[in-house]
């Protein structure tokens, strides 16, 4: 009758372990999903910006407030161009891009954006930010971009990656 009792006790307290490791799981989970998933659609702010200059009917106008900066690009190529910030990382958006590249594995206007760092901030390869990344103000900028895709519409790509590119090259404080 004893080996019973312990018997059966051993199976209470293993079932008690399986529930309480259930439950952390389950609380580690929640946390992870409120505090990196969650959170991205919380902080982001969208914002299209885009005005036409006068001197070229082709350029039009970005300012990016959430971090001071403005700077010009090509309509023709881009389209009406709108952003989203999330922490330090911008991405861009435009319909003329998607209908100009979709269908298309892998790519979409939001393939490209910048991203922002403090001085003594490294970059993914561990390189001080200072070294390499553009500055402007207090902060340092990267551009973000496919690395690849899209093998089909290399032109397109091309142009919309250069259009981006000297986007990024024109941004300068707008305060």
């Amino acid at each position: 009758m004893k080996f019973q009792i312990k018997e059966q006790g051993s199976t209470a307290h293993i079932a008690i372990v399986v529930i309480l490791v259930a439950a952390l799981l389950g609380a580690l989970g929640f946390i992870f999903w409120q505090n990196f998933v969650n959170k991205t659609s919380q902080d982001s702010s969208t914002n299209t910006s885009a005005t036409s200059s006068n001197t070229d009917s082709s350029t039009a106008s970005i300012d990016i407030s959430e971090w001071g900066l403005k700077g010009t690009y090509d309509k023709d190529v881009l389209g009406t161009l709108s952003y989203s910030v999330a922490g330090n990382d911008l991405t861009f958006s435009s319909p003329k891009v998607n209908s100009d590249i979709l269908p298309c594995t892998g790519l979409s206007s939001s393939s490209w954006g910048i991203t922002k760092a403090q001085a003594g901030d490294k970059d993914a390869s561990g390189v001080d930010v200072a070294d390499s990344w553009t500055k402007r103000g207090g902060a340092y900028y990267s551009r973000v971009y496919p690395q690849a895709g899209c093998e089909d519409k290399t032109s397109q790509v091309t142009s919309i990656d250069n259009a981006y590119k000297d986007l990024f090259t024109s941004l300068t404080q707008s305060n």
